[in-house]
């Protein structure tokens, strides 16, 4: 491909979906409707821990309308994992499997227990009312520290007689106990993470029928359609090639809360279409969604850093003890993240880690948006940040002596090729206003208003290689009429892709952006894992782009041959066949004369995924009320290195939305639970999302080195604006009050608090 100025590629094109979306055309899980279809009902646990001792479901079978109902009696006894860990984990890693559709034991509030299918909702949930159960109620272990006891209850049985998830992750790098020896000052602190939940605007759903062709088809809000379609094969022993899971096209948002099943929806489906025969459809009200369905993992991690005179950092050890809730999910996945988001962003020669989950009778946590890396990023960004305030040093000084250089020696199992975190930092600090705003300073006006700034920086992944296995194909082919057609698996959640996928294909055969249609998030499509781990663009990107590259060497052949020139004499741009750099015909009459020879254009192409991280440097200014507690982000500055910017509009907005998330975790958001082991904020309502009435501008600062290994050097961007948000608004914290603040969310009662603590 001859070098040029970029066609497609960095343009701010339009989303492809815009329209079907501002307009209500889109189609989702939650709209699906076919005929003759049932609506599904989940009977849920009131109490977290109990034995399921006698279901009564004869007066609920018996009310009209009612088609069929499945308990732990009358499903499958086959053990899985409901993310896509079941399908991802490669010897010698094994997942852990602890879950069944519906069990004789529940072990958190919301547990499934059984699922009615009915002719209408309503009916559906009558029927659930009239189910009898008999429980015989165990003691609950609500925190991570009991069900460290050694007393402690048992949440799984046959889980080597304990409460620990799978085994603990440890990692090394150097000789831990010299490098603090040889460091001249030393800092430790153990910072408390909450339970934050996704709060993906379409509820879990899924539809699951008999299709035409006699497979089971299943609609749903999954992120990972093929990982879906091999749990379902695993629980129901049926052929994988009898199974097709799709979206519908689009997926109401996700943020890590369906990699693998959208909580039980789609094998719940599945065991009532089964049963009845029927077409079966569930979709969780949003107080379900809360309770039944994946969070961000709550914990503790510990950090000591130890350093010399001059501001190098010599040695670091971490410590994370998470909360997993009552089933593995990822939560043996979420430390080796932990690890690695930890001590991937700093040069340090000794270096330990020590990480592990535990069960306990609350609602199970799995991915989030920049899984693993909050808690870690804050922990090391707020340990990092004392150490240099110890020598009295300007923070991002400090850290500019100490960041990840290409080709410096790390813990992570591939190299760093590239990093722009140092032009993040500079380009950041410029635009936040560093110099100005160092200092504590008061509004003249309002004394007890302080204002102040903060910064922290990170990284985050672009695939799950080779943490687990991560591969891709796409599908590249040109029709008679020149138009394009791109499959992939990958999936639309609004992040994107579909428009990023088509920019790729477009800018390698030379044709307008329009020319091109990408089909998403179908097992009818090739193999791959789904929307996961940033990986999107930066792995189905690069298969999209290896297929369309291998289409047009099929295309500038097939020409050559008709106008007797070399390869090299022939372009493929702006929808036109160039010959000796001067337009000889349109795309389309080129396709169609192919087309009257038999000959196609096309590719299947298959990607084996490396990895790269991706950079950011997040700067907050925020205004506190000494009296009444409240922190307000005035403005917060994201700088952000993920490589080329396929389309930097749709970066903006990747990283504006992941900011606004930082701000939650940081300041208002938490899941809480009663003396009943019941959660307390169940719905939008009572769960304080910000809006954005609750903060001020957000600036979004797009830096590119190029990555060799991702497509037109890009990496992933979707989880990355996550994490550094709320070490930088909390640095901003320490320098205006001078306290640690160890516990998130700061809200203003735990601000007040701690101010009236450090008077």
């Amino acid at each position: 491909m001859k070098k040029q100025a970029y066609q497609v590629i960095g343009k701010s094109l339009p989303r492809s979906d815009a329209y079907d979306k501002v307009t209500g055309k889109a189609r989702y899980t939650v709209d699906v409707e076919v005929p003759g279809m049932l609506h599904a009902k989940v009977l849920r646990s009131p109490y977290p821990h109990a034995k399921v001792v006698r279901i009564d479901v004869d007066r609920a079978k018996s009310l009209p309308g009612v088609a069929g109902i499945v308990t732990w009696e009358n499903t499958p006894r086959v053990l899985f994992n409901a993310t896509s860990t079941h399908t991802q984990s490669p010897p010698p890693f094994e997942a852990v499997k602890d879950q069944y559709i519906f069990d004789n034991k529940v072990r958190y509030v919301g547990d499934e227990v059984a699922a009615v299918a009915a002719t209408s909702p309503e009916i559906a949930e009558e029927a659930i009312r009239l189910i009898k159960v008999d429980y015989k109620i165990l003691p609950a272990v609500m925190t991570v520290e009991e069900a460290e006891e050694t007393s402690a209850p048992r949440i799984h049985e046959d889980k080597n007689n304990s409460n620990m998830i799978g085994s603990p992750i440890e990692n090394n790098m150097g000789d831990i106990q010299e490098g603090f020896k040889c460091s001249a000052h030393t800092v430790e602190c153990t910072y408390t993470f909450p339970v934050q939940k996704q709060c993906q605007l379409e509820p879990q759903a899924a539809l699951a029928m008999k299709a035409e062709d006699g497979r089971m088809m299943v609609y749903s809000t999954t992120q990972a359609p093929h990982p879906t379609r091999k749990i379902l094969s695993d629980i129901f022993s049926l052929p994988m090639n009898q199974i097709r899971v799709a979206n519908p096209p689009y997926v109401g948002g996700a943020f890590g809360v369906r990699i693998g099943f959208s909580a039980k929806a789609e094998p719940i489906a599945v065991a009532l279409a089964l049963l009845t025969e029927k077409p079966v459809k569930i979709v969780y009200s949003r107080d379900e969604d809360f309770i039944a369905s994946e969070t961000r993992h709550a914990g503790t991690i510990r950090v000591k850093l130890g350093f010399s005179d001059d501001g190098i950092i010599q040695a670091a050890d971490v410590e994370s003890r998470m909360n997993g809730g009552a089933y593995a999910s990822w939560s043996v996945d979420v430390n080796g993240a932990i690890n690695s988001r930890a001590l991937t962003i700093y040069r340090i020669p000794h270096l330990h880690f020590h990480g592990y989950s535990v069960y306990t009778n609350t609602t199970l946590a799995g991915a989030a948006r920049g899984f693993g890396a909050p808690a870690p990023t804050y922990a090391m960004e707020m340990t990092v940040d004392k150490a240099a305030r110890t020598l009295n040093m300007d923070p991002i000084a400090f850290r500019l002596k100490n960041i990840i250089q290409v080709g410096d020696a790390w813990s992570a199992p591939f190299p760093c090729r590239s990093t722009g975190l140092k032009e993040c930092m500079e380009r950041g600090k410029k635009r936040i206003g560093w110099d100005d705003f160092s200092k504590k300073s008061y509004d003249s006006n309002h004394p007890r208003y302080l204002r102040g700034v903060g910064m922290a920086v990170g990284n985050h992944i672009s695939s799950a290689f080779p943490f687990q296995t991560d591969y891709t194909g796409a599908n590249v082919y040109v029709l008679p009429d020149g138009s394009v057609q791109v499959e992939t698996a990958l999936v639309e959640m609004g992040t994107g892709v579909k428009t990023t996928l088509g920019q790729i294909a477009a800018e390698v055969l030379g044709v307008p952006m329009e020319s091109v249609w990408v089909k998403i998030g179908d097992t009818d499509s090739s193999y791959d894992i789904g929307g996961q781990a940033s990986r999107s663009l930066y792995a189905g990107g690069s298969a999209v782009k290896k297929a369309a590259e291998a289409v047009r060497e099929q295309i500038l052949a097939y020409v050559a041959l008709k106008q007797d020139c070399t390869v090299d004499n022939l372009d493929l741009r702006d929808g036109w066949i160039w010959v000796h750099n001067e337009k000889a015909m349109p795309f389309s009459e080129m396709t169609q004369d192919a087309d009257y020879h038999n000959v196609q254009f096309s590719r299947l192409e298959k990607h084996k995924t490396d990895n790269a991280l991706s950079w950011h440097a997040h700067f907050a200014r925020i205004k506190i009320d000494t009296w009444t507690g409240k922190i307000f982000v005035e403005k917060l500055v994201a700088a952000h290195d993920m490589g080329k910017a396929i389309n930097p509009q749709i970066v903006e907005g990747v990283i504006e939305g992941g900011v606004s998330m930082g701000i939650g975790y940081a300041l208002s958001e938490e899941i809480t639970y009663d003396h009943h082991g019941k959660q307390i904020q169940d719905s939008y309502h009572k769960y304080m999302l910000p809006t954005s009435m609750d903060y001020g501008e957000i600036e979004p600062i797009i830096v590119e080195a190029h990555e060799p290994s991702g497509p037109f050097g890009a990496r992933g961007i979707g989880e990355n604006s996550v994490a550094a948000v709320a070490p930088a608004i909390m640095c901003a914290v320490r320098n205006l009050l001078g306290i640690d603040v160890t516990e998130l969310p700061l809200t203003p009662e735990r601000l007040l608090k701690q101010i009236a603590l450090n008077k």
